[in-house]
């Protein structure tokens, strides 16, 4: 929320719209990051590999 907000406030500000895309994609690979590994996972375990 706080987050969002530092965004609108500053939207024209270059240097803080450059943060906000980095926090937003950090936690996007992450997420991403979680799934692959998940999946390995269940690959692994299905195939016995």
């Amino acid at each position: 929320m706080d987050k969002e907000k530092i965004f609108i406030i500053n939207y024209f500000n270059k240097n803080d719209m450059r943060w906000y895309e980095q926090e937003k994609y950090k936690s996007r690979e992450k997420y991403i990051n979680t799934i692959t590994g998940a999946t390995k996972q269940l690959l692994k375990m299905c195939l016995n590999v």
